[in-house]
C-alpha cells in the first residue's frame, strides 16, 4: 500500500468518525428536545391541574357562601311568618347555625352571631308576648301565644353554650306562668319589669355568668323559685309576693325589702341578704292557693315596682285609690287595683264594688 492511498485511508476514517460524532450530538439533542418537551408539558398539566382545583374551591367556597346566606335569609323570613310551625322550624334552624362554627369564618364573626341570634330569639319573645300599647300588666287569664314558650325552649338551647359577652333582654316581656325549670343561661340577664307571674323557675341560676342580673321591678308573684339562685341580682321593687322560695339563695342579692317577701314561702334552708330576717314559714302557695289564683288575676294592669315607690301606690281602699295619681293614669276598674293591693298586704278581699266612672 503506498504512500497515497494511506492518507486516503485515514482521511476516510476521519469523516465517518466526524460523522458518526455529528449523528451523536443530533440524537442527543433529540434526546434533551423531546426530555424538555415531556417537561414543559408535564409542568403544563400540572398548573392546568392547580388552576382547575383553585377554581373548583373557590366555586364551592362561593356555593357554600351562597348556601349559608340563603339559609339565614331563610330563617328571618321564616321567623316573619304568621304560621306558628314556621316560626318554630325557623328558631331551630337559627340555633342549628348559630351552633356550627364552620358557618363562620373567624372566631369573632362566630361570637357576633351568636349575639345577633340571642338578640334576634329574645326580641321575637318580647315581641310575641306582649300586647302592643298595653300599660301595665296584662291579664292573666289571656294563655300566652304558643310560640312563645317554644321561642323560649330554642334560647334555652342556645344559651347552653356562651361565646363571648351577652345579654339577654326580656325587659317588659309577658312570661306569665312560663315553665323554666332549671333554667341557668350563660349570659347576663336584662329583665327589668318583666312579668313572671306564677311561673315555674325552680332552679333557676343566675350565678353562671358572673354580672349581676337585672330584675328590678320584676313580678315574681306567687312563682316557684324552689332551689334557686339569683347570685347578686338587682331586685329593686321586684314582687316575690306568695313566692315559693324554699331552699333559694338570694344572699348576695340588692335593693331586697322584707316588704316584698309578703306570703313568701321561706324554707329552713332559705338564704336572704345580711339584715333581712325572716323567720322560716309556709307561704300562700301551701296555705292559701286561692289568695294567689286571686292575686295574679286582678293584677292586671299593675306596673312594675307599684306598691314599693311612693309615686307608684297600691292603695287598698277606694278612698285612697281615687286620690291616687299615676301618669299615664289608670286605665282599668280601680276596685281591680284595690282588691290587688289588700290581697298583697294579706288583707282580706272587700269585694268592693265598682264606682260609676271607676
Amino acid at each position: 500500500m503506498d504512500l497515497e492511498e494511506i492518507h486516503y485511508r485515514e482521511r476516510d476514517l476521519k469523516l465517518r468518525a466526524d460523522e458518526f460524532k455529528q449523528r451523536d450530538r443530533h440524537h442527543e439533542d433529540q434526546r434533551k428536545a423531546v426530555y424538555l418537551t415531556g417537561v414543559a408539558t408535564f409542568l403544563g398539566i400540572l398548573v392546568t391541574v392547580f388552576v382547575a382545583t383553585a377554581t373548583i374551591v373557590a366555586q364551592n367556597r362561593q356555593f357554600d357562601a351562597s348556601l349559608r346566606t340563603n339559609e339565614y335569609n331563610g330563617i328571618v323570613a321564616g321567623l316573619a311568618s304568621d304560621a306558628t310551625a314556621v316560626q318554630d322550624s325557623s328558631m331551630r334552624r337559627l340555633v342549628n347555625y348559630v351552633q356550627d362554627a364552620d358557618n363562620y369564618e373567624s372566631e369573632d364573626l362566630h361570637e357576633q352571631g351568636y349575639r345577633n341570634a340571642m338578640q334576634t330569639l329574645t326580641a321575637f319573645i318580647v315581641d310575641e308576648s306582649t300586647s302592643s300599647g298595653a300599660t301595665g300588666l296584662g291579664s292573666y287569664q289571656d294563655p300566652q301565644p304558643i310560640i312563645v314558650p317554644r321561642a323560649m325552649s330554642h334560647l334555652r338551647t342556645l344559651t347552653q353554650t356562651k361565646l363571648g359577652a351577652v345579654t339577654i333582654d326580656f325587659a317588659g316581656a309577658d312570661l306569665h306562668g312560663a315553665s323554666l325549670p332549671g333554667f341557668a343561661p350563660l349570659a347576663h340577664v336584662w329583665a327589668p319589669g318583666v312579668d313572671f307571674r306564677r311561673a315555674s323557675l325552680d332552679g333557676l341560676n343566675l350565678e353562671a355568668d358572673g354580672s349581676p342580673s337585672t330584675l328590678q321591678s320584676a313580678f315574681f308573684t306567687c312563682a316557684s323559685l324552689v332551689s334557686a339562685k339569683l347570685g347578686n341580682a338587682a331586685l329593686d321593687g321586684a314582687d316575690l309576693t306568695g313566692a315559693d322560695l324554699r331552699n333559694a339563695d338570694l344572699s348576695q342579692v340588692t335593693g331586697l325589702t322584707k316588704e316584698q317577701l309578703n306570703g313568701a314561702w321561706i324554707g329552713p334552708a332559705t338564704r336572704l341578704p345580711l339584715g333581712l330576717a325572716v323567720k322560716p314559714h309556709e307561704g300562700w302557695r301551701g296555705t292559701d292557693p286561692d289568695r294567689c289564683y286571686d292575686m295574679v288575676n286582678d293584677m292586671t294592669g299593675m306596673r312594675g315596682s307599684q306598691g314599693y315607690y311612693s309615686e307608684l301606690p297600691c292603695p287598698t281602699s277606694m278612698a285612697a285609690a281615687k286620690s291616687m295619681e299615676l301618669e299615664p293614669p289608670w286605665r282599668r276598674p280601680l276596685s281591680d287595683l284595690v282588691e290587688a293591693c289588700r290581697l298583697r298586704a294579706g288583707m282580706s278581699r272587700t269585694e268592693v264594688t265598682p264606682q260609676p266612672g271607676s
